[in-house]
């Protein structure tokens, strides 16, 4: 019962000076919360009018929507020649995963078609750090600037 209505109420009680008591209307679940279910209603007529604007921007968001190529083999053979002149924005050009700490970039290449490649650069130089190709099947990993990335592919595909 609203803070009015018992006021109302108190003051008409019979045995007081005002003597006329008159019987109020209860509160239904509806008028008690007026307030909540025209913000409901209005966050719901702005979800069905918006939400088709925000579904095709959602999807660009993604990995599905990411133009950037995937990486090759024959990349990797390249990276693996370059060695620790690899740059971030190399890197950054192939479709994968970019994690940011606080003194280094981690980038998260898929290799096609079951390898995945890890390269670590630091975040002040810009220096490639780390360079690992792993085989995602076998679970086996090599040191792309250090050891032999043409045999251990090849191997893995036999």
């Amino acid at each position: 019962m609203s803070r009015w209505k018992k006021e109302s109420v108190q003051q008409n009680a019979p045995g007081t000076a005002n003597s006329t008591y008159s019987v109020c209307k209860t509160e239904t679940f509806f008028t008690r919360h007026a307030r909540l279910l025209t913000f409901l209603t209005c966050i719901a007529v702005f979800l069905l009018l918006f939400w088709p604007i925000a579904m095709p921007e959602m999807r660009t968001l993604s990995h599905e929507g990411d133009r950037r190529p995937q990486m090759t083999q024959n990349d990797v053979l390249n990276v693996a020649k370059l060695g620790s002149r690899f740059t971030e924005s190399q890197a950054s050009k192939y479709l994968g995963n970019k994690m940011v700490t606080d003194y280094e970039n981690y980038y998260y290449i898929d290799v096609e078609p079951h390898f995945q490649m890890l390269a670590v650069y630091d975040k002040d130089t810009k220096v490639l750090l780390f360079c690992q190709l792993s085989n995602e099947k076998t679970g086996e990993k090599i040191d792309v600037l250090k050891g032999n990335v043409a045999a251990f592919m090849q191997q893995k595909q036999e």
